[in-house]
């Protein structure tokens, strides 16, 4: 092993320490020269914002009394789009609270709430329109299809909102399909929350989006969701939850095969997977019934 201890360094690697501690104690002690504002000026500066802002408040306030006195901000009108089915006295209720008020004193979330318990209203947007006017924008509800429990028929839409009852003496009105359902009876502003009712709206938007079904004249019996059954021109079709796309692929197929042999049914079972079951009849039923809706077998 070596021993370093007398080893020497080479002059041109050494490093005078010296300088360098020199050096470092003079950065140390430069002097920070600091700019201070006289006090006066201070002063001075203060009161002349303190005056700015009196000045500006003043001036706020008397705008404020001159808009009260001249009315400029009080509301003239209300302009209200998208309303076809809301009727014009309910559309008084809602806006009509706003006239006369001030614009910037409106409530227009308590307005926004009432338009919304309105059935037919899904949605409403309403802002202020300077200097004097109110803007309302009223999306309404789409129904699709026609809900039949507790003896009454009643308009929903795609969300399971009821939105109007119909009237028995306009049964043409909505050419839409018809579901069944167990139960009470309901009333505009309720929401069906039922799975069967969920599964038949889904059967709904397979058969619309495949064509071919005069959907004014389908029945869906919706007891349950397992239960699912379309009544088709006096036929039962049993199709069962899930599964839509196939089953009304093979309802296609064994249709086509029994016009073919010329077989009356009573009806046709899809629940079974990859076949369906056809109840054939000696005798064809005659009478489809009310709404309808064909014989059980």
């Amino acid at each position: 092993m070596r021993d370093y201890k007398n080893v020497t360094v080479p002059k041109k690697y050494r490093v005078n320490t010296t300088r360098l501690e020199r050096t470092s104690v003079k950065q140390s002690t430069r002097r920070v020269v600091r700019t201070q504002v006289p006090r006066a000026g201070s002063g001075l500066l203060k009161i002349v914002m303190f005056i700015m802002v009196m000045g500006t408040g003043y001036l706020g306030w008397h705008t404020y009394q001159w808009t009260e006195r001249t009315g400029f901000f009080q509301i003239s009108g209300i302009d209200v789009r998208g309303v076809s089915r809301v009727g014009e006295e309910d559309i008084k209720a809602i806006a009509g609270v706003f006239t006369g008020q001030h614009i910037f004193r409106a409530d227009i979330q308590g307005a926004a709430r009432r338009a919304r318990s309105h059935p037919w209203v899904k949605n409403v947007k309403i802002e202020r329109r300077l200097p004097n006017r109110i803007s309302m924008l009223i999306e309404e509800r789409v129904p699709v299809v026609i809900v039949e429990a507790g003896g009454g028929r009643f308009l929903a839409d795609a969300d399971g909102m009821i939105i109007e009852r119909l009237q028995k003496n306009a049964p043409g009105a909505w050419p839409l399909p018809v579901m069944t359902m167990r139960g009470g009876s309901l009333r505009a502003g309720e929401e069906i929350r039922s799975e069967e009712f969920a599964e038949a709206f889904t059967l709904v938007q397979e058969l619309r989006k495949r064509g071919g079904w005069r959907l004014e004249d389908v029945v869906i019996r919706a007891d349950s969701a397992s239960s699912l059954t379309i009544v088709y021109a006096g036929h039962e079709i049993r199709i069962g939850a899930g599964r839509y796309d196939e089953k009304l692929h093979r309802l296609s197929e064994v249709m086509t095969d029994i016009k073919r042999r010329g077989i009356q049914f009573a009806y046709v079972d899809l629940r079974p997977e990859r076949q369906a079951a056809v109840m054939i009849e000696k005798q064809r039923v005659q009478g489809t019934g009310s709404g309808g809706r064909g014989k059980r077998p």
